[in-house]
């Protein structure tokens, strides 16, 4: 692979650190957002409490999990990178 591959997956694996790392933080806002839309369009503008309680905790389980998911990801793709970069630098030396 050649150099600009390499800088190509730092910077994806950059992205995809950052993008997790936001979803993490903004999750309950999100979650609490979304449940709020659908509160907003229930029809005699009063909606079940719990219902709207356990939607808003499933969007906000659902954002960690995917933030948690890209985060890891994002990590395990620079880590990877890194080892074999060096490991075909190595080589290309000798």
């Amino acid at each position: 692979m050649s150099k600009s591959n390499y800088i190509g997956l730092y910077i994806l694996s950059g992205v995809l650190f950052v993008v997790g790392i936001l979803l993490m933080f903004i999750s309950y806002s999100m979650g609490e957002e979304i449940s709020g839309q659908w509160l907003l369009n229930q029809e005699d503008g009063a909606g079940d409490t719990v219902k709207y309680m356990s939607l808003g905790q499933f969007y906000q389980n659902n954002f960690t999990f995917i933030g948690r998911t890209l985060f890891v990801f994002g990590l395990v793709v620079s880590i990877v990178t890194f080892f074999v970069s060096n490991l075909t630098k190595d080589k290309a030396e000798q």
